[in-house]
Parts: C-alpha cells; structure tokens; sequence
C-alpha cells in the first residue's frame, strides 16, 4: 500500500454514498464504528476503521443459535442507542442487520457499514430508494412510498425479534412469499418470549409507519417495559456489564472473525479504469449489486456484500449470510473501495 500526501487525509470523517452525492458526516459513538482516515486515487478509496475483533452477532447466531433473553436485550439497548444517535445527526441507516454487528473484544456492540446510509434526512417521507437486505426491509420500502427513519425501527425490530427466535418474523426461503408475508401476515411469536418483549416488538412491527414505536425519536423505545431495567446513561458510558465477553486473546486475535474476510489477500488489486468492481478482492457479477459500469455520483459507495442466503432451516444457525441489494438506474462505478482497519 503506498503513501498518501496528508493534505489529503481526513481524520474526521465518515463517508456515506447511495444514490446521492457523497456526504462527509461525523460520527462519535461509544457503539459506532468510526473511520478514523481516508484517502483515494483515480480508481480506489481508501478508508481507515478502528479494530474490532469481537466477531459478527451472525457469528454467534449462525454458531450458537438464538441468544437469552439477557443477551438479546442487553444488544437491543446498545443498538437502539447507536441507532438513535444516527438519527439524532439525521441519518437513516437502511441495513440493519446480525452481519453489520460487530463485538468488541469486552463483548459491546459496534454498528458498522453505512454503505446503504443516508444522511440529510429530517422527515417522514425524505426517501424513495428501494434499497437494504430482503429480510428486514419496512412494509412502507416494499410498497415503494416515501419513507424516513422509522424504517429502521422496522429492521430494528426484525432484528431483536431473530436475536430471541433465531429467524426474523416473516422469513421465508421464497423471497416473494416472504415479502407478502412482511406485508400482509399476522406477526406470530414463540412462547419462550415474555410478556413486554411481544408488546416491544409488536409495538416496532406495525406496518403503519406513523403508529410504530420510534415514530416520534428513539427516547419513545428507551421507555418501553421491555428496557425497564436498563440504566441508559450507565449504558452509554458501558458500564453495564455485557452478558458475553468474547474470549479475545490479544489484540490481533482473529478467531472469532469469519473465515470469508481472513482467507482474503492482503492485497491492492487491480482495477482497469471504468470497469466494472465487485468489492474488496475484486468479485464482481452474480448479483444485483454487483452490476458493472461507469462512475456515477448516484451509485453506491460501499457494494461489498454479495454472498446470498441459499440455506433453509428452523434457524440462523448454520445458514449464509443474507445477501443485501438495491436497485437503482445507475449502475455501479468501477472505482474499488479499499477497507482498512486501525488499531
């Protein structure tokens, strides 16, 4: 990797690009990835992250099925805090996810990747994209009308609903099926869920956007029954102690990190100008965000994810990853983006 001029180092930012220019915002949370630098060439951006080796919330829900009901709770807070925090600075995030959750070597929460992020966004009706991961997507994002944040109050509640049943509600093998069942089906729950987590997330998974809970800012989910225990302000300053504390042997320890990014190259790889580029590595083609192409300003900064979801069963655990999309009428740039981390 060669040097950069530090004129055009920034240390201060976080880039977030999907069918708008690209926005230079910042972004300082106790459970937020930060990019701590970034630089770029003709062809390639470079992007600097902090560490973190605690491993993916897939790792744990793939390896070891759902969590505790203390587990699942204790990253529903974090995340909600994160989640809110974004919102607070008027970014809607757009793909929330066990994939795009990572841990800490003490076991906290990191919300990383805002390659489907959007910043500027104040109201209810701000966005019209139709982008994010199949399994998580509003009713509002399928129907295609004008959305804002509280679609990923939606995503958020799919989410704490698969960290306690080990599927999110609606999932289906079909993905047709399971967008009419996103829209149209009665939300079911197990038994082992108590009574304030099924009113949590029945309250977060009502497909009328302006009735469902985050509707009017994040402090409406903080007081919920089913956080009545968690002290927010100890919370934010992690002096909560997490339920699991992943065993981190040093600081460069990659056990708990997923083969699919350890077994990939070190390396810059080359990218011909105004080709088309899969990502990190190169990949390339197969999927809907992988389209190849020429540079445009409405195209997706980050298209890194594209291992799709092939596996069924009664949970996550020994599943693929969910693969992400977004469909647009641009087609993907052919300048690579290069993930770096700091620590």
């Amino acid at each position: 990797m060669f040097q950069q001029s530090p004129k055009n180092c920034r240390s201060d930012v976080v880039f977030s690009c999907c069918f708008s220019p690209c926005s230079v915002v910042q972004i300082e949370h106790p459970f937020i990835v930060s990019l701590r630098f970034a630089f770029q060439t003709s062809q390639k951006l470079y992007m600097v992250f902090d560490f973190f080796n605690g491993g993916e919330l897939f790792h744990y829900l793939s390896t070891g099925g759902r969590f505790d009901a203390a587990r699942a709770q204790f990253y529903a807070a974090e995340i909600a805090s994160g989640m809110g925090h974004l919102h607070s600075i008027g970014i809607i995030y757009r793909d929330l996810k066990p994939e795009n959750l990572i841990l800490d070597a003490n076991g906290h929460i990191r919300i990383t990747d805002f390659g489907l992020s959007k910043e500027g966004v104040e109201g209810d009706k701000d966005v019209g994209s139709f982008c994010g991961t199949p399994e998580y997507l509003a009713p509002e994002v399928l129907k295609r009308e004008p959305y804002g944040k509280v679609v990923d109050w939606w995503s958020y509640g799919t989410l704490v609903y698969e960290m306690i049943h080990g599927l999110p509600p609606y999932y289906n093998r079909n993905r047709e099926k399971m967008y009419r069942s996103i829209l149209h089906d009665k939300l079911e729950f197990p038994d082992h869920m108590n009574t304030e987590c099924k009113d949590f997330l029945r309250s977060l998974l009502i497909r009328d956007p302006n009735l469902r809970l985050g509707y009017n800012g994040v402090d409406e989910i903080k007081a919920h029954q089913y956080f009545q225990n968690i002290d927010w302000v100890k919370l934010d300053k992690k002096e909560l102690d997490p339920p699991y504390r992943p065993d981190v042997k040093s600081d460069s320890d990659v056990q708990h990190i997923d083969d699919t990014f350890t077994n990939m190259p070190a390396a810059v790889t080359m990218t011909p100008a105004g080709k088309g580029g899969g990502g990190v590595g190169g990949g390339g083609g197969g999927c809907c965000c992988c389209l190849g192409g020429g540079w445009s300003d409405s195209c997706c900064l980050f298209c890194f994810e594209c291992r799709c979801e092939t596996i069924d069963g009664s949970s996550r655990k020994g599943r693929k990853r969910f693969c992400r999309f977004y469909f647009s009428g641009h087609q993907h740039f052919g300048r690579q983006t290069i993930f770096v981390v700091h620590r």
